[in-house]
């Protein structure tokens, strides 16, 4: 794992786009493999909750309940690491 400083922004302010990309897989890698895949599914590849309830094999209320359980855990991991020092 990599410490706060080579997540800081200020590390290289020309190069902006590749620490968000960093500090988004740093975040993702925190998550559990389900709602990784979940969110990865939905913001990233951009599925329909049906798709990734159809191949997951997942209930849809389940799906919700882990979208809705992965932001609030994508949100505290956000503010933890943005305040490591």
């Amino acid at each position: 794992m990599r410490n706060s400083d080579t997540l800081s922004p200020m590390s290289d302010p020309d190069d902006l786009a590749a620490w968000r990309t960093e500090f988004m897989s740093h975040v993702l890698r925190a998550l559990s493999s389900e709602q990784r895949d979940a969110l990865i599914r939905f913001y990233v590849q951009e599925q329909t909750p049906e798709q990734i309830h159809r191949e997951l094999g997942m209930d849809p209320n389940r799906l919700r309940e882990l979208r809705r359980r992965a932001r609030k855990a994508y949100r505290e991991k956000n503010l933890a690491i943005l305040y490591l020092k």
